[in-house]
């Protein structure tokens, strides 16, 4: 009688378990305080700058970019972390300037008779409005697709954005115009003058 072969059961493959890596836990960002009349006393410097003299800060619409003028020129900074997007080195002092509200372009004056109107994406310039007869000091856009600047020729001149054209000259002041807004809703300009008067335009 031929002994029966003994057969070995067949080695069990084990099956392959998939390494799970764990889900990286996302710092916080750390979330900024609003400045109160409780916290004011307390602010500290977080980052600082410096190119010539600074005659105006502003911050984009969406408050996602930080624009400042200098005797030297403009620079757009990422708001979050000053990180330069672009400089634009001009040949006057800028004195004024603003963002148009959907951020797209920015209006800058300064020590020339003409308004440049920068791509904010970019920084390159697009044009330059000319219509006043001395250097500038105040310019704003309207929430209506109007610009407004004023300056040392005592006048404030309103531009249709849409076609870069002056539409209306108003003998503002009996000395040069500093400052001029808009409402918010675009029905009002307000102006002031080194002439000691605030004056209200509809």
């Amino acid at each position: 009688i031929l002994p029966t072969a003994t057969v070995a059961p067949p080695t069990e493959v084990p099956t392959a378990v998939p390494t799970v890596k764990p889900s990286a836990t996302a710092t916080p960002a750390p979330v900024a305080q609003v400045i109160t009349s409780k916290n004011a006393a307390g602010l500290t410097t977080s980052r600082k700058w410096g190119a010539g003299t600074i005659r105006k800060v502003d911050l984009s619409p969406d408050e996602t970019k930080l624009l400042v003028g200098t005797s030297q020129g403009l620079w757009l900074f990422d708001a979050a972390n000053l990180k330069t997007l672009w400089k634009s080195i001009t040949r006057f002092a800028v004195r004024d300037a603003a963002f148009s509200p959907d951020g797209k372009t920015i209006a800058a004056v300064g020590d020339t008779n003409g308004v440049t109107l920068w791509d904010a994406a970019t920084g390159s310039a697009i044009k330059t409005l000319f219509g006043h007869s001395d250097w500038l000091t105040a310019v704003d856009f309207s929430s209506t697709g109007l610009l407004a600047t004023g300056g040392w020729d005592k006048t404030i001149i309103i531009w249709d954005m849409a076609t870069g054209n002056p539409i209306h000259k108003i003998s503002a002041h009996t000395d040069l115009v500093n400052s001029v807004r808009f409402s918010g809703d675009g029905k009002l300009l307000v102006s002031g003058s080194r002439d000691m008067f605030v004056k209200v335009w509809d």
